[in-house]
């Protein structure tokens, strides 16, 4: 009965909630944005979002297009949420990813901003906890131009949830950050993103090495010891917390931006391929109508007409649909994408048609990371793995949270003798993995890979046990020294090695080469992020860069 009463609502809300009103789409330099607001407002989320984009380049940009659906009215906004309490959603896609948001008031630009965020971290960290990248979104989400861009202002509602509300431990963080937010229940979601904005917040101001290592590209993730004792710092913080910062960066002039009206069934089309993103395949198919009465060879109506399909298990009308879409010289490249996977289940993965559909895919969209994804095990299964590693490393930058990716990647790296790079990988694959699965053949991947660095500890003379080196090794030396924590060893086929130190709040890199000569304790080193980091005293030549000595401490 309640999914009768669901249908009937949904029904309702398509005939009765405006969708007789044509729409309006304005583009900015780098955001396309369909909404039935005004244009002022619609302007205000514009500005909002190219000036996040100013701020977090350094982070990284969107390798894929966005689109900002910005809805005025409720009732249509509701069938795409999950909680009555959502006012916005990030939604990626293998074509290009989606800000939907709601105009709820004065929220709805933090709410822009919030959801660039997560945007952003999708596309440049690895998987971090909820509470550790809704804190990282929130403490943004007061992004500013005031002359000189302003960010991590105060927000009152926070701070009067923390005030009134008692807060929650670490291990019901933790136990948030391990599943869906709503699973800590109703009433402490809230309390959640708060405490989430404020254990950020409190991270910020303290700043030195953590808040270079937790918020800062690449992103650390925030174990569970560290949140405990972020949660008990957190009452002290609160009762003198910091105000803001200045990022001393002027925000750009506002670029022109172009605005059309858009008809209604052509908004009902942006609005169905948001419904099936997230799964309201009722939405978008009492959408679909009058959609398809208006534009029926339209390339995009026949993709989501094949979309609709394939959520209703009728392969064969997919199959027809997506044939009738990509016959058009405007055929996206996810209807190729779509098509090439049907032909997959029916030719098999090797058969040359799926590599024509997957290879024009990328021709289209050069950033498709599920495409070239395909394309790499197709190499891989046809014993080239040099291309399934060109193909699967080009994956996992547009994508790097996806453990299926970094699985395949390790798999080929090995086949390709890349020892140190495969064990990276696979170790990326066991980082992002969100199911038993994932974990499970992540393990085995590592297990496979057996290769590793390995410094070895110097030969000693046992005549001369206080000798602890070589002398010849005591004369290689450079003219500069420098001591920190050896952090990261960067890996890569044909180049140098490199290591990342963090010397006193700042990071310096050096490269490596077999004449780099080591003493001290034997160490094992592993490419990717050292843990724990390692105290050392290192050599080098200043002019070069390179190495010339290390010692471990």
């Amino acid at each position: 009965m309640r999914g009768a009463a669901r249908g009937l609502l949904i029904a309702l809300v398509c005939l009765h909630a405006g969708w007789g009103a044509d729409w309006r789409r304005m583009r900015s330099t780098n955001f396309d944005l369909y909404t039935d607001v005004g244009k002022e407002r619609a302007a205000e989320v514009l500005a909002k979002l190219e000036l996040a984009r100013q701020h977090f380049r350094g982070w990284g940009l969107p390798p894929l297009p966005v689109r900002v659906v910005l809805f005025g009215d409720e009732k249509q906004f509701a069938p795409l949420r999950s909680d009555a309490a959502i006012k916005g959603f990030f939604q990626s896609g293998a074509e290009r990813d989606s800000i939907v948001l709601l105009d709820s008031g004065e929220g709805t630009l933090r709410g822009a901003a919030h959801e660039y965020v997560h945007l952003v971290l999708h596309h440049s960290a690895g998987k971090l906890p909820r509470w550790q990248e809704e804190g990282i979104a929130e403490f943004h989400s007061t992004l500013r131009a005031d002359g000189e861009i302003r960010t991590g202002e105060l927000i009152a509602s926070h701070l009067g949830i923390l005030q009134q509300e008692r807060h929650l431990t670490a291990a019901r963080m933790a136990a948030a950050a391990r599943g869906d937010v709503t699973s800590i229940g109703g009433r402490e979601v809230p309390i959640f993103y708060a405490q989430s904005w404020a254990l950020i917040h409190a991270l910020h101001a303290a700043g030195g090495e953590d808040a270079q290592r937790y918020l800062m590209p690449p992103f650390a993730a925030i174990g569970e010891e560290k949140l405990r004792r972020l949660v008990d710092q957190m009452p002290a913080y609160l009762r003198r917390p910091m105000t803001g910062w200045t990022t001393g960066e002027r925000a750009a002039a506002p670029g022109a931006i172009e605005e059309e009206t858009v008809p209604q069934q052509r908004a009902a089309l942006v609005v169905i391929d948001v419904a099936l993103r997230v799964g309201s395949v009722r939405y978008a198919r009492a959408l679909l109508g009058s959609a398809a009465a208006a534009y029926p060879e339209d390339p995009e109506l026949l993709h989501e007409a094949g979309m609709l399909a394939l959520a209703s298990r009728d392969d064969a009308g997919a199959r027809e649909k997506f044939t009738r879409a990509v016959r058009s010289k405007d055929a996206s490249a996810q209807s190729f994408f779509e098509l090439a996977l049907l032909e997959r289940d029916a030719l098999g993965p090797k058969a040359g048609r799926v590599r024509e559909l997957l290879s024009e895919t990328v021709k289209r969209n050069p950033q498709h990371a599920e495409a070239m994804y395909l394309l790499g095990q197709m190499e891989e299964s046809q014993g080239r793995p040099a291309k399934a590693v060109e193909w699967l490393e080009r994956a996992v930058k547009v994508l790097p949270r996806q453990s299926r990716m970094w699985y395949a990647l390790a798999l080929a790296r090995h086949d390709e003798g890349q020892v140190m790079a495969s064990r990276a990988a696979a170790q990326q694959a066991l980082a992002t993995a969100e199911t038993t699965p994932e974990k499970e053949q992540a393990e085995a991947a590592l297990e496979l890979i057996q290769g590793a660095l390995t410094i070895p500890r110097p030969t000693v003379e046992a005549k001369k046990p206080a000798q602890r080196v070589p002398e010849a090794w005591k004369q290689a030396k450079g003219d500069a020294v420098v001591r920190g924590e050896l952090r990261e060893l960067v890996c890569g086929k044909g180049v140098a090695a490199r290591i990342r130190l963090w010397v006193a709040g700042t990071w310096q890199e050096l490269t490596l080469d077999d004449q780099t000569r080591t003493t001290g304790k034997a160490m094992q080193l592993q490419c990717g992020m050292q843990r724990p980091a390692l105290s050392v005293e290192i050599s080098y030549e200043a002019k070069s860069r390179r190495a010339v000595s290390i010692e471990f401490r």
